[in-house]
């Protein structure tokens, strides 16, 4: 994603993690029928993951590919360790368009 340098530090783990918010919620903790959340995820599982998107082992997700490839193992490392201690929160659609106009 980033190139690391002394000019260019290592972006901050939620700086990472926002970058998954548009499918996986904010804080990766968006429990959806079809993209499971990140939060909570163990370390070396989410860990196991990105790499096997990046080195397209899993092919299912064209997304995660694109997405998995622009990351170095550092910043996968940083972002394993940030969502293993956020929260999976179970959203509810009911009334949610209750205040839409």
């Amino acid at each position: 994603m980033y190139k690391q340098s002394k000019k260019f530090p290592l972006p901050s783990a939620w700086i990472l993690a926002n970058s998954c918010a548009g499918c996986h919620g904010t804080n990766g903790a968006e429990f959806d029928t079809e993209i499971p959340p990140l939060a909570g995820t163990n370390k070396e599982a989410f860990i196991e993951m990105m790499e096997a998107y990046k080195s397209e082992k899993i092919v299912k997700s064209a997304v995660m590919t694109m997405v998995a490839k622009q990351l170095n193992d550092k910043e996968i490392r940083v972002m394993a360790d940030y969502f293993s201690k956020q929260k999976a929160v179970q959203w509810s659609a009911k009334n949610w368009s209750k205040n839409d106009k």
